[in-house]
C-alpha cells in the first residue's frame, strides 16, 4: 500500500467520459508524487523558497495563459509562487504548536474509524 492509497479517488471521477485516460492520468500523477515524497525523505530538508523549482516549468505549463500573453511570465509566477510558499510556512510556524505536533509525528498514525458513506457517527 502506498502512502496515497489511503485517499480515495475523488467520487465526481465517475462522471467523466473518458475514465480510462484520466485513470491512467490519475496514476501517474500518484506515482509521480509518491516518488518525490520519497525522494524528499532520502535528502536534508531544503529551504520552502526551493521546493518549486523542481516542478515550476510542468506547472506553468498547465496554467491557462494564452502564448501570446506569457512573455516573461514564467519568472512572476515563479517569484508569487516562492513568495507564496514563504508567507505560508511563517503563518504555519506562527500558528502551530510545534511541541504537539513533534509528539504526534513521532507517535505515528492513529487508526480512526470512519462511518460508513451517509451514516452518521453516533
Amino acid at each position: 500500500m502506498g502512502l496515497l492509497d489511503v485517499f480515495k479517488k475523488p467520487a465526481a471521477i465517475e462522471c467523466l467520459t473518458d475514465m480510462e485516460n484520466f485513470l491512467d492520468t490519475w496514476a501517474d500523477a500518484r506515482e509521480r508524487i509518491s516518488a518525490r515524497i520519497e525522494r524528499a525523505g532520502l535528502a536534508a530538508p531544503r529551504p520552502v523558497k526551493d521546493l518549486p523549482k523542481e516542478t515550476i516549468k510542468e506547472f506553468f505549463d498547465e496554467l491557462p495563459i494564452h502564448e501570446s500573453l506569457r512573455g516573461h511570465d514564467f519568472i512572476l509566477v515563479q517569484n508569487n509562487l516562492r513568495s507564496n510558499l514563504c508567507q505560508m510556512h511563517d503563518e504555519f510556524i506562527a500558528r502551530a504548536n510545534l511541541p504537539a505536533l513533534a509528539r504526534s509525528v513521532i507517535a505515528g498514525p492513529v487508526p480512526v474509524a470512519v462511518p460508513p458513506v451517509g451514516r452518521l457517527a453516533g
